[in-house]
């Protein structure tokens, strides 16, 4: 018994060991372990330190980097875009990504794509590296703004233990700000307006930049000479010119470092003359010609034209200063009524004249214009009477035998002179002998006419007959008061004589004679055909008729030898002379 007791109490005793000794080495792992995890704490509460201190220094260098980036020397200089990339230029640094230093590597003043590297050594064992890159990037929404983009890297270690392995910290930012697209290729044009003046005419001659606006300045030159009123430097250059010529508007604009010109013609032309006056205004086709007088101060013309013209269709020669006259010169024109003639200048503008042209009032003493065949005879006023001063000479010829002239006509051989469409007044058409059947002796003297073509048929004492309208065939009355009238003071003029009286009458009526009647001696023609009396006697119808049964009528004889003025009957199929008296 005492022996299994004995036993079982080292049994016990060995159970107990080997509790104790697992119990030891539980609390010994314990201990280990909690060794362990304070250690490990230890580290790294000392390396937060070290690494609070190597984000410091990565701090340092992001600062530094932002201290350069910041700096107003770069900003200032020409192209510059951050400041940092003009640290390699302020120093003359060219190369890139160059490592050692404070100031290092840029590629150039625009600042693409551009690196630079810091190294710094500060103190404690604390040390930086800082590696800053500058780009160009476009905004995302693809419009014309751009960014320069800075992106900084920067790494800080420390080393608190010599020998120990750094610990090291990185910070890395990345900052942008807007930037302008980058400028356009600068370039300016001129513009002169107008581009043609008159001397002494303003002219403005405008700069057009591209861009539009900017920071610019300009200086402006004219050649071959000139200069502006408002000064050389303005965007718009004014100027006037003395002289005619092209003139050339230089424009030198200049932004930055960027130099363009431009330039722009104007053409100087003299002034366009305004004159614009009619300085004459004639009828020239008109014999003698008629000459208008101009009144320059209310801007009319008048022209007078003889008795019997006919105003409707009238040709005007005109001279004027302008550059054209409308209605245009010798264009005829119906003159019933003024015209208005307008002048235009060079200038454009115009001046109008108003034309009034007036017939003259016909006055005893003035050419008279027979409208039937347009010729004229002179016309003389003895006393109150106003005679024609020529023999009429009016109609067809005819000759004087039906078979040609050969002296007295062969029995019943003799022409007689239009029988029908007689009215007094109007014949239906007019013959005419004229002396030796030669037209030419009736241009020289008149034509030569029966008493009946003479009256155009009518009896009537004073009718009109073949003589031009406001005209009659004298009567023997009319004929008388001539004769008496011219009479010597002192002499006899008998109205009712069958034979010659009224001296000195004849010479002052014959052709040269000093009552301007100009009697021509034309002569006759007999009933027979035969011609008389050329150049030494005259022989004038009235319309007095001898009897309303007799085949004669009164006339009028002048003769080359006598001074008085022979009153007899004549046949009426003799062919004499007609004057014509006015009514």
């Amino acid at each position: 018994m005492n022996f299994q007791f004995l036993k079982f109490n080292n049994a016990e005793r060995g159970v107990s060991l080997i509790i104790t000794f697992f119990v030891l080495v539980i609390v010994l792992a314990v201990v280990l372990s909690i060794s362990v995890i304070l250690y490990s704490e230890l580290k790294i509460i000392r390396n937060i330190g070290d690494s609070v201190v190597a984000f410091y220094a990565a701090d340092s260098g992001v600062e530094k980097t932002l201290y350069y980036d910041r700096q107003v020397w770069p900003e200032g200089m020409a192209g510059s875009k951050r400041g940092i990339c003009n640290m390699c230029n302020y120093e003359s640094c060219t190369s890139k990504a160059v490592v050692g230093g404070d100031v290092n590597g840029c590629e150039d003043q625009t600042c693409e794509n551009c690196e630079v590297v810091f190294n710094s050594d500060l103190l404690g064992g604390k040390t930086y590296k800082v590696t800053a890159k500058v780009s160009q990037v476009s905004s995302l929404d693809d419009s014309p703004l751009q960014f320069s983009e800075l992106n900084i890297n920067s790494v800080g270690s420390y080393n608190s233990v010599f020998g120990a392995d750094p610990i090291k910290r990185a910070i890395e930012i990345n900052m942008q700000k807007n930037t302008p697209p980058p400028p356009p290729d600068l370039s300016v044009s001129a513009a002169a307006l107008p581009p043609s003046v008159f001397i002494g005419e303003q002219v403005t001659f405008f700069a057009l930049p591209i861009p539009e606006t900017g920071d610019y300045s300009y200086n402006w030159t004219i050649s071959p000479s000139g200069s502006c009123s408002n000064g050389n430097i303005d965007q718009i250059c004014e100027a006037t010119f003395a002289s005619e010529g092209t003139y050339t508007g230089t424009v030198t604009l200049t932004s930055g470092e960027q130099t363009v010109s431009g330039q722009a013609d104007v053409v100087v032309v003299a002034p366009l003359n305004s004159t614009k006056a009619i300085t004459a205004f004639n009828f020239n086709a008109l014999s003698p010609a008629v000459i208008g007088t101009i009144n320059e101060s209310n801007h009319t013309i008048a022209l007078t034209v003889p008795f019997g013209t006919s105003v409707t269709f009238l040709v005007p020669t005109i001279t004027h200063t302008g550059s054209s006259i409308n209605p245009a010169n010798g264009v005829a024109r119906n003159f019933t009524n003024p015209q208005t003639y307008t002048v235009t200048a060079a200038d454009s503008s115009t001046q109008p004249y108003i034309v009034t042209v007036t017939i003259t009032p016909w006055v005893c003493g003035s050419l008279l214009t027979d409208t039937r065949d347009s010729k004229t005879y002179a016309t003389v006023l003895i006393g109150t009477q106003c005679w024609m001063a020529a023999d009429l000479n009016v109609g067809t010829k005819i000759t004087s035998c039906t078979n040609g002239y050969a002296g007295e006509c062969a029995t019943g051989g003799d022409t007689v002179q239009n029988q029908t469409g007689y009215s007094g007044t109007t014949c239906g058409s007019i013959q005419k002998y004229c002396y030796s059947d030669t037209e030419a002796n009736c241009d020289a003297y008149g034509g030569l006419y029966q008493w009946n073509q003479t009256m155009c048929g009518s009896t009537t004492v004073g009718v009109q007959g073949i003589c031009p309208t406001g005209w009659h065939i004298p009567t023997d009355t009319e004929q008388y008061n001539l004769e008496n009238y011219l009479k010597d003071s002192g002499q006899t003029c008998v109205a009712a004589r069958d034979g010659y009286d009224c001296s000195t009458a004849g010479t002052k009526l014959k052709s040269g004679g000093t009552s301007g009647f100009n009697g021509l001696l034309a002569g006759g023609r007999l009933i027979n055909g035969s011609f008389f009396f050329v150049s030494s006697d005259a022989y004038f119808w009235s319309s007095l008729h001898l009897q309303a049964s007799s085949s004669a009528a009164w006339i009028r004889t002048l003769s080359s030898s006598g001074v008085t003025v022979g009153r007899f009957p004549l046949n009426n199929a003799e062919g004499l002379s007609v004057r014509c008296l006015k009514n």
